[in-house]
């Protein structure tokens, strides 16, 4: 008969609170069910590999001598390690590099205007740097590594001699 009274007693805590336990986990239930993001499952899309070109336009590099840096450390098939918006891609290939010299707009004495080399620009060069690699293209985007490709996007190159800054102008894919 002890027994019998032990299970009356359980059962008389449970009419106490089985109004508050069964409030307790239905708020529990709803919270899991309608907070957003629990029940979110990442979507992979399938993502298929493009090879991919992009332009890169460095402006106002200082350097004193650009064409030895194209001959030595920039020449076509080179891999150059890539930082787009702060995230490091990898590393794509080099295709092409051309300098393109800084000018400035001169009046002439009949009144027109020529486009000369700027001599106030002795030690500064705008180089437009052609790279390639394979991307993953995706709904949103095409990607190198982490890093989403597309216009305006601030990119960095980086070699054993070399380091420099510039935007990405460019982005071709090829199908």
């Amino acid at each position: 008969m002890r027994s019998f009274g032990l299970f009356q007693q359980f059962i008389d805590i449970l009419k106490r609170f089985s109004w508050s336990i069964l409030l307790a986990i239905v708020l529990i239930l709803t919270s899991v069910f309608f907070t957003p993001g629990v029940f979110n499952f990442p979507t992979y899309a399938t993502a298929s590999t493009q090879p991919v070109e992009l332009d890169l336009l460095v402006k106002y590099l200082s350097i004193s001598r650009p064409q030895d840096l194209v001959n030595q450390e920039l020449k076509n098939g080179v891999n150059t390690d890539i930082t787009i918006k702060n995230q490091p891609a990898g590393q794509m290939q080099i295709k092409s590099v051309q300098l393109i010299p800084i000018t400035t707009a001169v009046t002439q004495p009949d009144g027109s205007v020529k486009e000369l080399e700027d001599p106030t620009a002795r030690f500064l060069t705008n180089m437009l740097v052609t790279l390639s690699s394979s991307a993953e293209v995706k709904d949103d985007g095409s990607f190198v590594g982490d890093s989403k490709l597309k216009i305006g996007m601030p990119a960095t190159m980086e070699g054993f001699n070399y380091y420099f800054r510039g935007n990405i102008i460019d982005v071709r894919l090829d199908k």
